[in-house]
């Protein structure tokens, strides 16, 4: 079953893997910044470091069950595309481009037929 993964389907992978790397790494930044200020940088930064490094984690979580010759995902996840989307509120740049890039390829009709035949393999 992973041997007919499309390219698309792995660049989606590593793509995600990059942008849940960066997030964490941004997050992790925007936490020891607010800390730096003490107080009143915390109660700031939470929400963004909180945020990225949440998304971050998922992204990792996803490109994990992504990379390789098996692929245990069923569905695309276009809400992590859009959650890196809306990671530029926190100047996370890169996940915002990846995330684009990302929903661009979800739309292409062989990765769509990809994840169509996966989620048609399923027997209950």
């Amino acid at each position: 079953m992973g041997t007919d993964k499309p390219g698309k389907v792995q660049a989606i992978a590593i793509m995600s893997l990059v942008s849940g790397i960066l997030s964490v790494i941004v997050g992790i930044s925007w936490l020891m910044a607010g800390l730096s200020w003490l107080i009143v940088g915390v109660v700031f930064t939470i929400v963004p470091a909180a945020y990225l490094m949440i998304t971050g984690i998922l992204n990792i979580v996803y490109a994990s069950k992504m990379i390789g010759s098996t692929v245990s995902v069923l569905a695309p996840a276009k809400y992590l595309a859009i959650l890196d989307i809306v990671s530029v509120l926190f100047c996370n740049f890169v996940p915002m481009v990846l995330g684009i890039i990302n929903l661009v390829f979800y739309a292409d009709p062989e990765v769509e037929g990809f994840f169509q035949k996966r989620a048609a393999s399923i027997t209950i």
